[in-house]
C-alpha cells in the first residue's frame, strides 16, 4: 500500500491510517520554498507523519551531502543563492558538510518513528491511551467518552 502520494502544484498527501486506509489524509503543501502541514488526523497518525517527514529530510540532506562532497553546486529555484550557501564557510563544520549531520539526525528520527509506528502505541497529548481514559472514568467510561465527542 502506498502511504505518500504526490500531486502537481506541490501538494502531497499522507494516509493518516485512521480506522481504514485512505479514510483520512494529511496534506503537505509546498509553495515558493515554504511548507504548510494540514493535519486533520488523530494521534494515531503522528508516527506515520514523523516517518514521512524524516524520510523527506533524509532524502534532502543525503542529496545536499552528496553535492557538497562531490563539489557540485545544487540547482536552484528562480531567485538563486544556492551557490552562495553551498560555498559559504558555514556550510561545513570541521570539514564535514552540515548536511551530513542532517542525514544522521533524519536517520535517527526515522528509526524512532518507525519503531513507534510498529509498536502500535497511540497516546494523546497527556500520554494516556484510550484504554487509560476509559479506566479512569470508571465503569461508564465508554458512554462518557462518546458523550464528550458528541456520538
Amino acid at each position: 500500500m502506498q502511504y505518500l502520494t504526490s500531486y502537481p502544484n506541490g501538494i502531497h498527501t499522507l494516509d493518516a491510517g485512521y480506522r481504514r486506509p485512505m479514510l483520512d489524509a494529511i496534506h503537505l503543501v509546498v509553495e515558493k520554498g515554504r511548507v504548510a502541514l494540514v493535519d486533520p488526523a488523530t494521534n494515531t497518525a503522528v508516527p506515520r507523519v514523523l516517518a514521512a517527514l524524516a524520510t523527506l529530510g533524509l532524502a534532502i540532506s543525503a542529496y545536499l551531502s552528496w553535492t557538497k562532497l562531490n563539489g557540485i553546486i545544487p540547482p536552484c529555484l528562480p531567485g538563486g543563492g544556492c551557490e552562495t550557501v553551498a560555498s559559504s564557510p558555514y556550510s561545513a563544520v570541521a570539514g564535514v558538510p552540515v548536511a551530513v549531520f542532517g542525514v544522521g539526525y533524519s536517520a535517527v528520527v526515522l528509526a524512532l518513528a518507525l519503531g513507534w509506528w510498529r509498536s502500535g502505541q497511540r497516546r494523546d497529548s497527556a500520554g494516556a491511551t484510550r484504554h487509560d481514559r476509559r479506566r479512569t472514568l470508571g465503569g461508564q467510561g465508554r458512554q462518557r467518552e462518546r458523550r464528550a465527542v458528541g456520538a
